[in-house]
């Protein structure tokens, strides 16, 4: 492996040792490793970061105490590939790609930052007509969408997949996830019912959404149990807070044994009787254990190492995304097969502080904030 001539130190948002918690953009040590060695992991890349996108769970990590002072943030981010490691077979230099790394956990990578790591089996290939902005937008929505359908429930991929009649629930239709979840499910042969709040059902639609109610109705439930006939094997609880897990047990009812439910966030003790009562499986899924290593999530919750979650998401990359962005366009925002989320391009490295306090402030409705890093 031969590596560019790079400079030492590595723009970047780092978390302060304050009260409250905040970040700043300083000059930080750039290193190729954990360990401190000056060569990139085997499976590992190296990118020159151009754009970065930010997530819910940036600003927990950086300003909500799941972290420490000291830790660089971001989790997705799209560049240019500049190095690779020896046992990297299915990127090289030059190629453009967006990826996913645990960022706010290291004090040597995230995606803040104008050079990042990524696990080879974390990225995506952009294709020819997708921009960076585009690409650092699918990392934690559009894989965390593939972890719950397909590492998950075990939904048919895409590409092998024929209609079955079959409905999927999908609470927060509009969130970056559902996005992402309503495409997925569609484009595998379900029929996804949805809620999400009524301004939104016009785009939800567009993107495969088969019934649309408005979660702030008082009959949501009835109108859900009605529209599937009492028949929903899959729902994905994409808030995961303030109750809708409940929601979608009770939508699922007692009519559904042998469903299963996937949600974003740990589930409370008293839904987790309600689903077993039911006979309904009820799962917490976390995208970071496709990264292959033993983590401790947030300072809180340790999940162990999942060498299967590498194998089938790197199957998945390889052999699905390729087909699903072929012949993207920014202009259409979006290929034949596959739709990108709406982007607000909210300014440089600079101002990602300030993007995460915003996002923090409960400002941003179906919609990824991404920054440009030249």
């Amino acid at each position: 492996m031969t590596l560019p001539q790079l400079p030492a130190t590595n723009r970047a948002v780092v978390t302060q040792a304050t009260t409250p918690a905040s970040v700043k953009v300083v000059d930080w040590p750039l290193r190729l490793s954990d360990t401190g060695a000056n060569q990139l992991p085997p499976r590992e890349v190296l990118i020159k970061v151009h754009a970065a996108a930010i997530n819910p769970t940036d600003w927990k990590h950086a300003l909500g105490g799941w972290s420490d002072p000291g830790l660089v943030g971001g989790c997705d981010a799209a560049g240019e590939v500049i190095a690779v490691g020896n046992e990297v077979s299915s990127l090289k230099v030059g190629d453009r790609i967006a990826g996913f790394l645990y960022g706010t956990n290291s004090a040597n990578n995230g995606a803040f930052a104008e050079y990042a790591r990524y696990k080879e089996w974390a990225t995506l290939k952009l294709p020819e007509g997708q921009s960076y902005a585009a690409g650092a937008a699918l990392g934690i929505p559009l894989l965390t969408a593939v972890q719950a359908l397909y590492l998950r429930q075990g939904l048919t991929v895409p590409s092998q997949a024929k209609p079955t009649g079959k409905h999927i629930l999908i609470w927060g239709g509009a969130t970056a996830v559902g996005h992402h979840a309503i495409q997925l499910s569609k484009l595998s042969g379900l029929s996804p019912i949805v809620a999400a709040s009524k301004q939104h059902h016009d785009v939800l639609r567009q993107l495969g959404a088969d019934l649309l109610v408005d979660y702030k109705d008082e009959d949501v439930i009835e109108q859900i149990q009605k529209a599937s006939e009492g028949a929903i094997p899959f729902a994905l609880d994409c808030v995961a807070e303030n109750g809708t897990t409940g929601q979608v047990l009770q939508a699922l009812g007692d009519q559904n044994k042998g469903a299963h439910v996937v949600t974003l966030l740990p589930i409370g003790e008293e839904d987790a009787k309600t689903a077993e009562k039911a006979g309904i499986k009820a799962e917490f899924t976390l995208l970071y254990t496709i990264l292959g290593e033993a983590l401790r999530f947030a300072k809180a919750i340790d999940f162990p190492a999942k060498p299967e979650d590498v194998e089938r998401i790197d199957k998945w990359r390889t052999n699905e995304w390729p087909r699903l962005a072929a012949g993207w366009s920014d202009a259409s925002n979006g290929s034949k097969l596959y739709k990108g989320a709406k982007l607000t391009e909210r300014g440089h490295l600079e101002d990602i502080p300030a993007s995460l306090d915003y996002m923090k402030q409960g400002n941003v409705r179906a919609e990824k904030l991404v920054h440009l890093i030249p």
